[in-house]
């Protein structure tokens, strides 16, 4: 693309060849070449200028003071010069700090308060329902009164639709199953979701937070759609996922890079083990398949693309939006349609539809079955109201949870 043209004909130095040279040019904190904008893309910018010692040349302090300037832009770390600042890069009047200001020093409003606001959730509600094996506890929001099994992510109760409550999409990431559980969550989203909010700010954070969450229930309704969904694992996992798309665009000039690698396989490696472990030592149950996880990650890489800073070109960036926009809403909007399409649910891949599962046993007092080919110690299912009354009112015949759901309430 051909460089715009500056409407005060101020053009780079050429060096020998006719090559740019770019030695001397001035360069963002993170030393990367600032592209010359002219006036084509006035949207009311400020210039970074007014973060060095006697601050910016021209005087504009604040946005929108920048009007019919010429700019001087770093694309991936947000930061812009006035022309004068550009010129006067080498002066004494503007020779930078000791400590320079990084791009985006926004303060983690966002991040920190969803922390705290789990954490006192399910301080409180241990306490309200004084339970004393607290490790090991399902609380938060979903078990505090009146919301009491109103919040937590789930399709059916037996075979009550609970699909239209659309709040539960966004709620259930204020119950957690454990201590491990909630204390885990919130440390990994102080890691990963702080350094996010001081580069794209309070509200874009606050709109990734529901996406990753929202797409996590909707990953979760079609990959596990019989059980419940408990915990933020979805958005930890939507931060994780954007980390992740930044390091893939940005790997050649990204500081910290193999840091942030690292940490990211080190979060993972201990997900998956708490996974494994947990249901030993009795943690309840906050979905089986870890489908939200899934969600939230696929989530995170393409909120990550999309809302990217790279040194790619303007069209490329802009493509790159497009194409991971168009393809979180393809996969959201497929989830959901399976979501509103199978009654009673159904998980993706299987054939049997279902809402309500329980394992026959003998009734009290009972030694054989009124019927010798009642299917006694099986689980049945069923998909309707008048299923389950048949077998509850079946002769010599009472009801019990499944081996199978026991066993998946003790998933983490």
């Amino acid at each position: 693309f051909a460089e715009p043209e500056l409407d005060l004909h101020f053009r780079l130095d050429d060096g020998p060849g006719g090559r740019r040279r770019t030695d001397n040019l001035p360069k963002c904190p993170r030393d990367h070449e600032l592209k010359p904008l002219g006036r084509t893309r006035d949207n009311g910018w400020s210039c970074d200028g007014t973060s060095y010692k006697g601050g910016c040349r021209v005087g504009v302090g604040k946005r929108g003071m920048t009007a019919r300037m010429n700019r001087f832009r770093c694309e991936l770390c947000d930061y812009d010069l006035c022309e004068l600042c550009y010129k006067s890069w080498h002066e004494p009047i503007v020779l930078p700090d000791a400590e320079r200001r990084r791009p985006g020093g926004r303060t983690p409003i966002v991040t920190v308060t969803e922390s705290i606001t789990i954490l006192l959730l399910w301080v409180i509600s241990i306490a309200r329902i004084g339970e004393t094996d607290i490790a090991f506890s399902a609380a938060g929001w979903d078990t505090l009164s009146p919301f009491e099994g109103l919040t937590g992510f789930a399709l059916h109760s037996d075979c009550t639709d609970l699909r239209p409550q659309a709040w539960r999409w966004l709620t259930y990431r204020f119950t957690h199953t454990s201590a491990p559980h909630v204390v885990g969550s919130c440390i990994l989203l102080i890691i990963f979701g702080v350094p996010l909010e001081t580069l794209h700010g309070a509200p874009l954070v606050l709109l990734y937070v529901n996406i990753g969450c929202a797409t996590g229930a909707a990953f979760h309704g079609v990959l596990d759609g019989h059980t419940e969904l408990l915990g933020t694992s979805a958005v930890v996992y939507t931060f994780i996922g954007m980390h992740l798309a930044d390091l893939i665009l940005n790997w050649r000039v990204g500081s910290f890079r193999v840091a942030v690698l690292l940490l990211i396989l080190l979060s993972l490696c201990l997900d998956i083990l708490a996974l494994c472990w947990l249901p030993l030592w009795g943690s309840s149950f906050s979905g089986a398949l870890a489908a939200d996880r899934i969600g939230g990650f696929v989530a995170g890489l393409c909120l990550g693309c999309g809302f990217a800073r790279t040194l790619w070109s303007r069209r490329a960036r802009l493509a790159l939006k497009v194409l991971s926009g168009v393809t979180l809403a393809v996969l959201v909007a497929a989830c959901v349609t399976w979501v509103a399409a199978q009654w009673p649910p159904k998980r993706l891949g299987h054939t049997e539809a279902w809402c309500w599962s329980r394992r026959l046993v003998l009734a009290e007092g009972v030694t054989t079955p009124a019927t010798p080919s009642a299917p006694v110690g099986e689980c049945v299912r069923c998909g309707d109201q008048a299923c389950i009354e048949y077998w509850r009112g079946f002769p010599g015949i009472a009801v019990a949870e499944c081996d199978e759901d026991l066993q998946r309430r003790l998933r983490p």
